[in-house]
């Protein structure tokens, strides 16, 4: 993978993601496997094709506004 090798890189309301083509499943487990520690890091692989995620804010307060909001309707579920 060299920088040359970058399709491109987006920001989209602060979500980061790289795509890199022509990667093999093989390399995609050494990444995979390198990233395997690292929260808020997604990758995704399909057809030779890798793309790295890096969730901004936004993702991250709407990601915890959901689960309190999950919590809660299992509160009164229970009742």
């Amino acid at each position: 993978m060299t920088p040359s090798a970058l399709l491109h890189s987006h920001s989209i309301e602060e979500d980061r993601f790289t795509i890199y083509p022509d990667i093999e499943w093989q390399q995609f487990k050494l990444i995979q496997a390198g990233f395997a520690k690292s929260h808020g890091i997604r990758l995704s692989y399909s057809h030779k094709t890798l793309e790295i995620l890096m969730p901004g804010r936004n993702h991250e307060v709407f990601s915890r506004l959901i689960g309190f909001l999950i919590g809660l309707l299992r509160t009164i579920d229970c009742r």
